[in-house]
């Protein structure tokens, strides 16, 4: 017997933002994108240095995927946002709580995942020499 579990219904806590919500944050940092999430505020230590909290924590107790990739330039100081796009991704994903331990002790506050479009495989290109 199989069955697919929609996101929504996951025991896991995650907040997504997406779609609509989205586009709605075009031109604003990560920490800004985000302050709508439950559990999370921001950080404004600039005109334009914000960082996300999470449940009141910040920095280096955070862990911020981006397609994969750990970034954790924002953890050197104040002075110093997160360096990602968060236009880049298809959607945002926040997950708190005790399931943010199978990403380490980096992730005590929360993870923040910015998730890309899936690459268009299967389309091919050809060329030949002249």
């Amino acid at each position: 017997m199989e069955a697919l579990r929609s996101d929504n219904l996951s025991p896991i806590p995650l907040d997504f933002i997406e779609g609509k919500e989205f586009t709605k944050t075009i031109g604003e940092s990560l920490g800004e994108s985000l302050k709508d999430v439950t559990g999370v505020s921001v950080l404004n230590t600039g005109s334009s240095i914000s960082k996300p909290v999470i449940h009141g924590l910040y920095g280096n107790r955070i862990l911020i995927l981006n397609n994969g990739v750990r970034q954790e330039g924002q953890q050197w100081g104040s002075e110093h946002a997160p360096e990602v796009d968060p236009l880049i991704g298809r959607r945002l994903v926040v997950l708190k709580g005790a399931s943010t331990i199978r990403y380490g002790p980096d992730a005590i506050a929360g993870v923040i995942m910015i998730e890309p479009e899936a690459l268009p495989y299967g389309k091919r290109v050809q060329g030949k020499w002249i």
